[in-house]
């Protein structure tokens, strides 16, 4: 999930330790990838395997954020793997993965957490520089995405 955003390998032990930082790290990298991998901003020319890898990216960088940024479900994932994860998800009142994409960008977008919110005053709703570096990595594991 960590590379999904473009993040470094997890470390468990530093994100349990300073959560709100690893929460923040998910904030600001979903923010920077979410607007490009974002399905609504291709073409009507793009093909339909463009659009089929643009949705997966999408979902797939939603989902991250969902679990990333959150203290509980980021230790379970880094504990027992995603399909660990999707498990104990079945216990949970809402899932994860039962999410939609496009919600989970809704909500973001219009600061319906307060961790979202406070990001998104301190960062306004352009988001932080573009780091050059989680770019490359996000399209050298993803592809390009116009």
């Amino acid at each position: 999930l960590n590379a999904a955003l473009g993040l470094p390998p997890p470390d468990a032990d530093a994100d349990e330790a300073r959560p709100e930082v690893a929460a923040a790290r998910a904030r600001a990298a979903f923010h920077a990838i979410a607007g490009r991998v974002c399905p609504g901003r291709l073409y009507e020319y793009a093909s339909a395997e463009e659009h089929a890898a643009a949705v997966t990216a999408f979902r797939r960088a939603c989902l991250a954020f969902r679990v990333l940024r959150d203290a509980e479900r980021r230790r379970v994932y880094y504990a027992v793997g995603f399909g660990g994860l999707r498990a104990s998800e079945a216990y949970q009142e809402e899932s994860v993965f039962e999410v939609e994409a496009w919600e989970v960008r809704r909500s973001f977008l219009e600061g319906d957490e307060q961790g979202d919110r406070e990001y998104l005053l301190l960062h306004g709703p352009e988001g932080p520089p573009p780091d050059p570096t989680a770019a490359a990595r996000y399209e050298a594991r993803y592809g390009a995405h116009q």
